[in-house]
């Protein structure tokens, strides 16, 4: 009986684990997926019709949302902080934006289901 209990108390301690690298996953699949023009953009615009961000030569990434384009900066994590570079001001595109990469950024589903 107390190797069945052993047992139990290890299949319960590797489940708490694995689901929660699997969260963590789903929240930021940057650090193992790395990040790419079609993913950020996802991210940036949040919104399945998008333009692709394209990487600047020193490292940022410009990235457009509603006629503003924006330098974004993008850590390892996939979180991201973007600067206006042109374009105007708005309720919807302002001065500053900032976000994360996530799972869904990365697997655009609705393009598939459309």
């Amino acid at each position: 009986m107390k190797l069945l209990l052993k047992f139990g108390i290890g299949l319960l301690i590797a489940f708490v684990i694995l689901a929660s690298l699997g969260l963590l996953f789903w929240a930021r699949p940057t650090p193992i997926l790395g990040v790419d023009g079609n993913s950020l953009a996802h991210s940036v615009q949040d919104s399945q019709y998008y333009e692709k961000c394209r990487e600047a030569p020193n490292g940022d990434w410009i990235c457009e949302k509603a006629g503003t384009r924006y330098a974004v900066d993008i850590g390892w994590d996939g979180c991201w902080d973007g600067d206006r570079i042109s374009g105007p001001a708005t309720t919807f595109t302002p001065n500053e934006i900032s976000g994360c990469v996530n799972l869904q950024d990365h697997l655009r589903l609705e393009e598939a289901l459309n």
